[in-house]
C-alpha cells in the first residue's frame, strides 16, 4: 500500500516538473488568418468586436469604394487580447495578438 502511494505521489512530482519545463512566456504570438467563405468579412468582424450590425450590406459598398465601415460600439467584444484586420482582397480576416 505504502509502495502504490509513493509511485504514484513520484509520477506526479515527475510529470509536474516536466511540464514546468515549458516557457510559457516564451512562446511566440503568431497572426492568424481566419477565411470567411461566404459572408461579409466586415460583418464578421463587428459582431466578433460587439458592435451593432444594422446595415450589413452597406460595409461592403463602402469597401469597394475604398473606406471602412463605421464602427459602432454598445457590445462585448470577443476578442481580448489582440485585434482583427480585414483582407478584402482574399476575404479573410487576420487575428493579430497583442505581444
Amino acid at each position: 500500500m505504502v509502495m502504490r502511494f509513493t509511485a504514484a505521489l513520484v509520477c506526479i512530482l515527475l510529470a509536474g516538473i516536466c511540464s514546468a519545463q515549458v516557457p510559457v512566456l516564451r512562446l511566440r504570438k503568431q497572426p492568424v488568418r481566419i477565411p470567411v467563405r461566404h459572408a461579409d468579412p466586415w460583418a464578421v468582424k463587428t459582431m466578433l468586436e460587439g458592435g451593432q450590425l444594422q446595415f450589413p450590406e452597406l460595409s461592403t459598398i463602402l469597401a469597394l469604394m475604398g473606406q471602412t465601415p463605421p464602427a459602432s460600439g454598445g457590445g462585448t467584444s470577443l476578442i481580448e487580447d489582440g485585434k482583427l484586420i480585414v483582407n478584402p482582397s482574399d476575404n479573410s480576416l487576420w487575428f493579430i495578438p497583442n505581444n
